[in-house]
Order: C-alpha cells, then sequence, then structure tokens
C-alpha cells in the first residue's frame, strides 16, 4: 500500500485518493464544518431573513449530503423534499439550520 494521496481541494472539502496492494482505487473526502457551522449560528440568531421575501432555512456541509444519499436521501431531489424536512426538523440536526420554525413541504418543496 502506497498511501493516501491528495488529490484536490475545494470549498473547503480535501480528497484522497489510494491505490491499494490489490490494484483498487480508493477515495475520501474531508472537510473541515466549523465555519459552515459557526455562519448557521450567527444566522440562526438573525431569524434565518434574506432580505424581505428570502428566508435561508439551512447550509449543509457536503459531507453530511453525502451520508444522506447513502442513507437514500437526495436532497437536490424534488421528490425527496419530506425526508429533507424531516431531516432539517429533527433535532438532532439543528446545528444545520440557519433559522427558527418548522420546515414543510408545498408542491414538492421544502419551506
Amino acid at each position: 500500500m502506497s498511501g493516501w494521496r491528495p488529490l484536490s481541494a475545494h470549498g473547503g472539502v480535501a480528497t484522497e485518493v489510494l491505490f491499494d496492494a490489490h490494484g483498487q482505487v480508493i477515495f475520501r473526502s474531508r472537510q473541515t464544518v466549523d465555519p459552515i457551522l459557526d455562519m448557521n449560528r450567527e444566522e440562526h440568531k438573525l431569524g434565518g431573513r434574506r432580505g424581505e421575501s428570502w428566508r435561508h432555512y439551512a447550509s449543509i456541509p457536503l459531507n453530511v449530503v453525502h451520508e444522506w444519499l447513502k442513507e437514500g436521501i437526495d436532497i437536490y431531489s424534488g421528490e425527496q423534499q419530506d425526508a429533507l424536512a424531516r431531516k432539517l426538523n429533527d433535532p438532532d440536526n439543528r446545528y444545520l439550520r440557519t433559522g427558527p420554525g418548522y420546515i414543510g413541504v408545498s408542491n414538492g418543496v421544502a419551506r
């Protein structure tokens, strides 16, 4: 085994590659999420408002998006907005929220 090698670092996500002894290529990505969570916390204090008519509900780090994909939840799919709303309403995921309240789904869109 030759060890992990840096492949890319973009947007706070560092990706590395490993070529193992069996000829497999393995990728791993790591992300420092503290800046995102700090920003979420600060925006939550302001109520998650962006202008008069816009409201920002959440900022989800890419590593969380990938974990949810493994669970079968694609946050970008209009058909899975109910699952996304459940995840964001879960108290265990409150650190992803940028404002108070309950997220519901209307016309296939989490609001």
